[in-house]
């Protein structure tokens, strides 16, 4: 019988938390629910913020991605 697994994507971005301790309660988190951590990789790209109704400006915006597994 073949094994199946379940995987989860989990985008982590960067703001005004402790990162370190954001990256930690992440992991900690999936852990307890079984999941198991695959791999993880940094991620640039941009997003649209609004400054007020009329101006938007792009800012490069660096992310974390996780990708986490458990058996189904």
């Amino acid at each position: 019988m073949m094994a199946v697994s379940q995987y989860k994507v989990a985008q982590l971005t960067q703001d005004d938390h402790p990162y370190l301790e954001r990256v930690q309660e992440l992991l900690e988190t999936h852990a307890r629910d079984g999941w198991e951590l695959v791999t993880a990789f940094h991620s640039e790209g941009t997003r649209a913020q609004a400054i007020d109704q009329m101006v938007q400006s792009l800012s490069n915006m660096t992310s974390t991605i996780f990708i986490f597994k458990r058996a189904a």
